[in-house]
Parts: structure tokens; sequence; C-alpha cells
């Protein structure tokens, strides 16, 4: 009977050790500057993961400024429904401190007691000169009004309704993000100094994209 006792705690704790190994030996993992992440520290990142609701992680990489990477970021498969595309993403602060959730807890506690984040990234696919892109776009754009700001900057048919906005250096070859509401359309765009985004605000008129305003914003991660 002991030995059987033996047997039985034996396999339940190697099936604990393994739930992860199939994800971790598909998993694509870049390590953070000077650190190895070890086994231990990537279940505690899929752990996590399954405490705020993201069942599978495909990738664990740094995450933060060049100088300071000191988080990561965990992303799971990609999910395609037509043009749209959505990813979910996990961002914890410290490789150095990955928090590990409580067994009561939800989603929404687990997140929350973790000090940690998780969100769907957007996108969508839209053809630019002839080129397919993939910009950040949220499930809110009508994708036909931005076909046609695309095209309206493509055509370069713009009208700046100040003067400062069109004396701003806008790389319009490089949306990055577009936004559509119903009384405004912001687009972001790369900027020469990679540390910095331009972006602008503006409405369609017919065919003409009208921009009212442009500026500059720090670049996230």
């Amino acid at each position: 009977m002991q030995r059987l006792l033996f047997v039985v705690c034996l396999v339940l704790a190697t099936g604990c050790a393994d739930e992860f190994q199939a994800e971790i030996a598909a998993l694509k993992i870049t390590h953070p500057p000077g650190h190895q992440l070890t086994s231990t520290e990537v279940r505690k990142v899929l752990r996590l993961a399954r405490a705020v609701g993201i069942q599978r992680i495909e990738s664990i990489g740094p995450f933060g400024a060049p100088h300071f990477q000191r988080g990561l970021r965990a992303l799971g498969p990609e999910t395609k429904t037509g043009r749209r595309v959505a990813q979910h993403e996990l961002i914890i602060d410290d490789w150095r401190n990955i928090p590990a959730p409580y067994p009561e807890d939800g989603i929404l506690n687990a997140q929350a007691r973790s000090g940690q984040s998780s969100c769907a990234r957007q996108w969508a696919e839209f053809t630019i000169n002839g080129e397919t892109k993939r910009i950040v776009c949220d499930h809110q754009t009508d994708l036909a009004t931005a076909d046609k700001v695309f095209a309206a900057i493509a055509a370069k048919n713009l009208e700046y309704v100040e003067e400062k906005a069109k004396q701003r250096n806008i790389n319009f070859d490089q949306p990055f993000q577009i936004a559509v509401r119903p009384n405004e359309i912001v687009i972001v765009f790369g900027n020469p100094d990679r540390s910095l985004w331009t972006f602008v605000h503006g409405n369609l008129r017919e065919a003409k994209f009208l921009i009212r305003e442009a500026g500059e914003l720090y670049a996230c991660p």
C-alpha cells in the first residue's frame, strides 16, 4: 500500500513538473541583457500568464528602454480575422521579481495584485502605395474610413487647418497607428528620432484629409 501511494505521489509530482513542458519546448526566448532566464523564471512567467487569462505563450523577450531592459514581454499566438490581427501580451516590470499569482485569484485580481499588465494588441492590414502594411488599429476603428484616409495621404490630398501643423516634418510614408473616432482621426507616424513618434489629429472631408494638429510624443518600447 505504501509503495502504491509512493508511485501515485510520484506520478502526480511529475505531472505538475511537466505542466509547461510542451509549451517551453516550443517557446522562443530572448534573454534580457546580462541575464539568462532560468527554467524556474520561465515557468513563473507562464504561470502568471495563465492567471491573467492568456492560455498559451509563444515568446518571451526583454522589454523596456535599451539601456534599462529589466522588464519582460510575453506574447501569445496571433489570431487573424479578415484584415484584423490580435495578440495577447503580458508585461512584467522586472525579471528579478516575477510575482506568483494567488490560487484564489481571478483574472482581474491576479493582474492587480501582481502589478503587471496584460492586453490584446491589435492591428489591421492596409495596402498603401501597393504595399501591405500592418498598422496598430483597435477594433473600434472603421477600416473603410481608414482606407480613405491613407488613400488621401498617398495622393497628397491634404489640407492643414493651422500653419504650425504644416511646419512639422511628418513622415507620411511611415504610419504606425491609426484610430478613427466619430469626430476625430488620430494617426501616429515614425520619427527620424527613434525615441519619438509624430502624431496628427484631423478629419476626413470627402477625399481630403484635414490636419488640425500635429506634434510629437515619446515612443513606447
